[in-house]
């Protein structure tokens, strides 16, 4: 008895499992009879974050995209507490004749599967009963006009392309971020980026200065490429890709969109050398000289030019150790080059510096670059060595003999170099040589030391965000306060820790953590990203909160300098 009533448990048991993982899908129309010159409204409320929601075709409707939103409710009965995450996305329905209509089943895409809704019928008149009941009235007249005038309401969303979407560990991985839109208009309206790519294990340069801004049309929609990214995954993994998230600012509202997820499947190499180049290279070295004098500095310029990962190949001459002879760290620079065969290439140059310490002749070997092509055959450059003699600086010129001669009475003077105006100006023409130099060091290294340069302008930077988000909280305009603080804050840890501007919040106080940042200063920060992040869009508007949260802004960057 006890193994039959335990398998009757089993049969109620595994189905009521297997419904608790689908999620649940409702649709809601407002009314089931409208006029010619009325709406309806549709409403899909989604217990999951649906990826793409596609309407049916329908010949005797407009149905128009209204955008999505999201709820979180918490609720607490006898003790226990439960919470509830909905996502509604709303579609108007515009008619276009009069009569009795079916509406078709949308799809819900949610995760890896496609859900269908249920369809329904609805009666389409031929007048409005509110215009029937009242023709006489001219405040409705006027009031139809405006309703029939205001803007259509535009279909918008992104979508990004990634080619291909299998590569090897460090192999290059193009990402584009297409715009598109039912209306040409859309595009003259401000897009603001509000959080920027992310991923993990991933080095990522960011190409959008690139790219032109022509206007395509795809089908029913207009389309433009707003953002492109070369990809070089670091970790053997399937790595997901969150592209930016866009606020559009048009006369419909500010609209929050963001695009499709994607998986970068990177395959393994077994390398015991470290990360491997990957991709096509071209190497070639210059020297400024090959005869100078002891104590002289002599510069040698290698450039590379591939479509690999070049940052792994940014010191070269690493294992190099020659006796009397000081090799200084490189100062390298990557830079976009063109974009060829579908891939991105770029050039890098790497400046080294050697100082002899004596005289002599002196000899670099030639050095051997191991890479692998894009068909992760094994390939070898090699750059050649070179030779350069040193010779001693030119002896001291003998000192002269001078002959002092007697003359009558001295006129009275003044010896000059007592006086303090002239002792300044000594000082001053001492300085100015060594003035020259660090000023001339500093901006060579502006352009060719890219984290000297990051970190250089971090303060700079978060000034003119600061100034920014003054500005918009004097002027009550606090979604923009709210952004530009937060901007202010990720950007200036980013540049002065030299990390990425594609990390995550999250990521990025695991860094500052490992750094052995303060934890207080980290739980400040979080609390800070966290307020800009959430009162940005919740409509809050006020002024109070606003210069709270600058408050700690300020506080934090006080500590953290």
């Amino acid at each position: 008895m006890l193994p039959i009533l335990f398998g009757v448990f089993f049969l109620f048991l595994v189905p009521s499992q297997s419904f608790c993982s689908e999620p649940s899908i409702q649709i809601q129309l407002s009314s089931d009879q409208i006029a010619l010159n009325e709406e309806a409204s549709i409403s899909i409320e989604t217990s999951e974050k649906a990826s793409q929601v596609l309407a049916p075709q329908t010949e005797n409707f407009d149905l128009i995209y209204g955008g999505s939103s999201q709820s979180f409710q918490t609720s607490i009965i006898n003790g226990k507490a439960s919470s509830k995450n909905s996502f509604l996305y709303q579609f108007v329905l515009r008619p276009k004749k009069n009569g009795v209509f079916e509406i078709g089943a949308f799809q819900v895409k949610i995760g890896q599967k496609a859900y269908q809704t249920q369809s329904f019928r609805i009666k389409v008149l031929r007048e409005s009963r509110k215009r029937a009941s009242s023709p006489a009235d001219p405040f409705s007249q006027i009031e139809e006009f405006f309703k029939n005038s205001r803007p259509k309401t535009p279909q918008i969303f992104l979508k990004a392309v990634l080619k291909p979407s299998s590569v090897f560990q460090n192999q290059q991985s193009l990402m584009e971020l297409y715009f598109y839109s039912s209306e040409k208009e859309v595009f003259d309206y401000e897009l603001k980026e509000v959080n920027p790519i992310r991923s993990d294990k991933v080095a990522v340069y960011d190409l959008s200065d690139q790219i032109d801004s022509f206007l395509r049309k795809e089908g029913g929609y207009f389309r433009k490429l707003i953002r492109r990214y070369a990809l070089y995954p670091i970790s053997p993994a399937k790595i997901a890709i969150a592209p930016p998230v866009f606020v559009l600012l048009s006369p419909y509202g500010q609209l929050q969109i963001s695009a499709n997820s994607e998986i970068l499947e990177s395959v393994p190499i077994q390398n015991k050398k470290g990360l491997p180049y990957v991709g096509e290279l071209f190497v070639k070295i210059k020297i400024s000289t090959n005869q100078i004098e002891a104590g002289k500095t002599m510069d040698v310029l290698i450039e590379m030019r591939g479509d690999g990962n070049l940052k792994t190949l940014s010191n070269p001459y690493s294992d190099l150790k020659e006796e009397d002879l000081y090799i200084s760290s490189p100062v390298s620079e990557v830079k976009f080059d063109r974009l060829l065969n579908g891939r991105a290439n770029f050039k890098q140059e790497i400046h080294y510096s050697l100082i002899a310490q004596k005289a002599g002749s002196f000899q670099i070997p030639e050095i051997f670059i191991d890479y692998y092509d894009h068909f992760l055959r094994q390939r070898r450059l090699s750059l050649p060595g070179f030779s350069f003699s040193v010779f001693d600086s030119q002896p001291a010129a003998a000192n002269k003999i001078w002959e002092f001669r007697a003359f009558g009475q001295p006129r009275p003077y003044r010896f000059l170099m007592k006086e303090p105006l002239f002792m300044v100006l000594i000082f001053v023409l001492l300085l100015l040589p060594l003035a020259t130099y660090l000023y001339g060091k500093h901006r060579k290294r502006m352009v060719s030391d890219s984290v000297y340069f990051r970190k250089f302008l971090a303060d700079k930077k978060l000034s003119t965000y600061l100034a920014e988000a003054k500005n918009a909280l004097e002027q009550k305009r606090y979604q923009d306060f709210y952004l530009a603080l937060q901007k202010g804050v990720f950007y200036y840890l980013t540049d002065k820790w030299n990390i990425s501007r594609g990390i995550g919040s999250k990521e990025l106080l695991t860094y500052l953590r490992e750094k052995g940042l303060n934890e207080s200063l980290l739980s400040l920060f979080q609390e800070i990203y966290q307020d800009c992040g959430s009162n940005a869009y919740s409509g809050r508007n006020s002024e109070a909160d606003s210069e709270r949260v600058l408050r700690k802004a300020k506080e934090f960057f006080e500590k953290v300098r």
